[in-house]
């Protein structure tokens, strides 16, 4: 697969497997150093699948001959993706109780941040490529 057909969803799909792979592999010492790995397998996977969801969206939006619709396209994903996991955030907090994890809550944030920047990277590069012809 050449660089110039390569999917758009496949950096958030190799950026969730590779999530993934760390937190599996270093499981042990995840739960030495108190952090829950459940808690970030769990966020890893909302924040994979509104990733994916959202490079599409983003895709399809770059189509359309609304110059408008790819900015809040990238907007709205980025707040949906945000809503999503503060909701689940506090829905963690709230049945956690007093076994809540604040270390893989902040974890979930920075791959909320790390999610974020890849998908407004790959989207801008799909914007470069759209307008290229133009």
């Amino acid at each position: 697969m050449t660089k110039e057909n390569k999917p758009a969803a496949a950096s958030i799909i190799l950026l969730f497997l590779f999530v993934n792979g760390i937190v599996f592999f270093f499981k042990s010492n995840l739960d030495g150093w108190g952090i829950d790995s459940k808690v970030i397998i769990g966020s890893n996977v909302l924040l994979g699948i509104i990733g994916v969801f959202s490079v599409l969206a983003q895709e399809r939006s770059l189509r359309s001959n609304n110059p408008n619709a790819w900015i809040r396209m990238v907007m709205v994903s980025t707040f949906i993706k945000l809503i999503v996991l503060g909701i689940a955030a506090v829905v963690y907090m709230t049945k956690a109780g007093v076994h809540k994890n604040k270390y893989a809550i902040f974890i979930s944030m920075g791959l909320y941040v790390l999610y974020t920047w890849i998908e407004v990277r790959t989207s801008l590069k799909l914007n470069k490529k759209s307008n290229a012809g133009n």
